[in-house]
């Protein structure tokens, strides 16, 4: 059965929405490295949704490309900075591989929390409520 509103989209539309391995062939990754996704972090912080929150986020990520970042919330504003911070509100550990997954939405943050892939220390109602803080 055929659909005039999709047969109206351009080929790359039909596979964008569609699974992960078939989007990869038409169109690359959201994001193919690390830097990238921290300097564009600010530009994707929705301030609505982090509300009121006051907060330092220390990434540590692992393997090739890895590395550690600030994620300074205050006032409604997102400040990404590379480097440790010496007390963050919550540490999520995790691969730079992974991140960049989760990322693209080709992984799901809870999925690998939860298979020991995400290690959080601190703060873990805060890495709760993260995933809400973008949009990718």
């Amino acid at each position: 059965m055929q659909c005039a509103a999709v047969d109206a989209l351009p080929s790359a539309a039909i596979y964008y929405g569609s699974h992960r391995s078939l989007r990869n062939t038409v169109m690359p990754p959201l994001v193919e490295n690390v830097q990238q996704i921290f300097e564009r972090m600010p530009a994707h912080f929705v301030a609505e949704k982090a509300g009121s929150i006051n907060a330092v986020i220390e990434m540590d990520l692992t393997g090739e490309q890895g590395g550690q970042w600030q994620l300074l919330i205050a006032d409604g504003a997102l400040v990404v900075q590379s480097g440790s911070h010496p007390s963050p509100n919550m540490t999520m550990t995790l691969s730079a591989a992974d991140w960049i997954k989760v990322v693209n939405g080709d992984a799901n943050a809870m999925a690998l929390f939860m298979g020991g892939k995400i290690k959080v220390k601190g703060d873990m109602s805060l890495a709760m409520k993260m995933q809400n803080f973008f949009k990718f």
